[in-house]
This record gives structure tokens, C-alpha cells and sequence, in this order.
């Protein structure tokens, strides 16, 4: 580990969604910037399937679905990634200062905050309400706690080393 655990829980997330993109059929991402660099928020940006986002979703949560083919769920979004690397709970100036975010990223439909033990229950209450408000703009915000990134990253790294290999003829 480096001394700068930020970096630290970015990369372990970037790392996390490197797996996924390799198994979620038009999952890509990018880093707009480095650690310590003014982000807006951004950490990581996902593009992929509405499909694949409910998905990811669905496994940080402890529920994993069957794949629906619904062909609107096939249609590429944006998503925005904002990581806090700690073991507390997310405070409500935390949620705050994400939601703020969301309107700095007129394009991207998903707005995930990762990290943190849990929410406190006032940061719940305001994480509800924005998403309660957002979604009236077609946007959708979500939270990832500690727990859920360690059920992304058993899921999926655990089926990527179970991946096949590049062959001599690739």
C-alpha cells in the first residue's frame, strides 16, 4: 500500500472494474484525472448497458438477478464514480457534496458513491431524497459501501481468473 490511502481505494476500485468490464459485454471505463487532482466528483467514468449498471448494482447489494434482455435495458449510459476510502460511516456533508456533483455531469445518467462502512442515518435520509429528486431528471444515485465493493470484487474477479486465456493464435 502507499501512503495515500485515496489512491489506494481508487485503484482498488478501478482494479474491481477492470474484472467487471471484462465480462460485462460493453462495460468500458476511464480516469479523467490522477489522485489529488480536482475530479468534480469523478473518479472513475463507466460507460456500459443500463443492463450491465443494474447489474453491477445488483451484486454489490448481495442480490445478484437473472440478465433481463428488456432491449431498453440495452441502451449506454454514462455513469459517474466517486470513491471515499475509509472504514466510518458516510456522514451527510459527504452525501452533500456527491449530490452537488451530479448536476456538474449533465451526461452521465449514473451517480454511484462507493465506500465507507455504511451511511450514518442522516446520510441515508438525504441520499434518499436526492434520489427521490434526481430521478425525476432521469438520473439514478446509488451507494456502494465497503462491504458491497469486497461482494464486487469476490464476484467478479473470482470468474475473471476463471476466464480463458489468450490463445498463440489471439
Amino acid at each position: 500500500m502507499s501512503s495515500n490511502k485515496g489512491k489506494d481505494g481508487e485503484m482498488r476500485v478501478i482494479k474491481i472494474v477492470a474484472d467487471i468490464a471484462i465480462q460485462e459485454e460493453g462495460l468500458d471505463f476511464t480516469r479523467p484525472t490522477v489522485t489529488n487532482e480536482s475530479d468534480m466528483g469523478a473518479d472513475l467514468m463507466i460507460k456500459s448497458s443500463l443492463q450491465s449498471f443494474n447489474r453491477l448494482l445488483q451484486v454489490a447489494a448481495g442480490l445478484p438477478q437473472p440478465a433481463d434482455e428488456h432491449s431498453s435495458l440495452k441502451k449506454t449510459i454514462e455513469s459517474r464514480v466517486d470513491v471515499k476510502t475509509t472504514q466510518s460511516k458516510l456522514q451527510a456533508d459527504t452525501v452533500e457534496k456527491f449530490a452537488s456533483d451530479v448536476r456538474k455531469h449533465p451526461k452521465c445518467t449514473g451517480h454511484i458513491l462507493m465506500g465507507g462502512s455504511n451511511l450514518t442515518g442522516p446520510a441515508q435520509r438525504k441520499l434518499d431524497q436526492y434520489k427521490e429528486g434526481f430521478a425525476q431528471e432521469g438520473k439514478i444515485l446509488a451507494y456502494i459501501s465497503n462491504e458491497g465493493i469486497g461482494r464486487l470484487e469476490s464476484d467478479y474477479a473470482k470468474s475473471t481468473a476463471l476466464a480463458p486465456k489468450y490463445s498463440e493464435n489471439d
